[in-house]
C-alpha cells in the first residue's frame, strides 16, 4: 500500500517520544481542570486502538510502526490522576519511553496477545507501570 505523497509512513523511536511529548503538552495545557473527560477519553481511546490496531494489522503487519494510538493510550494512562506539573509531565514521559523502549516486566509478554490486545497492552502496561511509579514518586515527595 503507498502513502500518500508527503506522508510518513515509519516511525522511529524519536517519532513515538515526540508523539508522547505532544500528548502530554495537549493534555498538560488544555486539560488540567477536566479530570473527568481525561479518564473517559483514556478508556476511549484503548478501546478504539484496540478495535482499529486489530484491523489494520491485517494490512500492516503486527505492531506496524504506523500505528500511534497504543502510544497515546499510554501517555494518557501514565499522566491519569497524576496533577498537571512540568516535573510530572516530564517525569511521566520519560518513565514511560523507558519501560516502551526496555519492555520489562512482562510488558513484553503483552506483544504476543492477539491482534489489537496485543498492540495495545504493552504500552498499557508501560503506562501502567510509570503512573505507579509516578505516584510514588509523589507521595514520598521526591518530586
Amino acid at each position: 500500500m503507498n502513502a500518500p505523497r508527503g506522508l510518513r509512513v515509519e516511525a522511529s523511536n524519536a517519532d513515538l517520544t515526540a508523539t508522547s511529548l505532544r500528548v502530554n503538552r495537549i493534555f498538560a495545557l488544555a486539560f488540567p481542570a477536566l479530570l473527568g473527560i481525561m479518564n473517559l477519553s483514556t478508556v476511549a481511546i484503548l478501546a478504539i486502538g484496540i478495535y482499529s490496531a486489530g484491523k489494520v494489522e491485517e494490512k500492516w503487519g503486527k505492531d506496524s510502526s504506523r500505528v500511534v494510538i497504543d502510544e497515546v493510550a499510554g501517555m494518557c494512562l501514565t499522566l491519569l490522576f497524576i496533577p498537571v506539573r512540568w516535573q510530572y509531565v516530564l517525569t511521566g514521559l520519560i518513565l514511560f519511553r523507558f519501560f516502551d523502549i526496555v519492555k520489562p516486566l512482562y510488558i513484553r509478554r503483552m506483544e504476543k496477545l492477539k491482534g489489537g490486545w496485543g498492540v495495545m497492552m504493552d504500552d498499557t502496561l508501560a503506562g501502567l507501570y510509570s503512573n505507579l511509579i509516578l505516584q510514588a514518586l509523589m507521595q514520598q515527595k521526591l518530586l
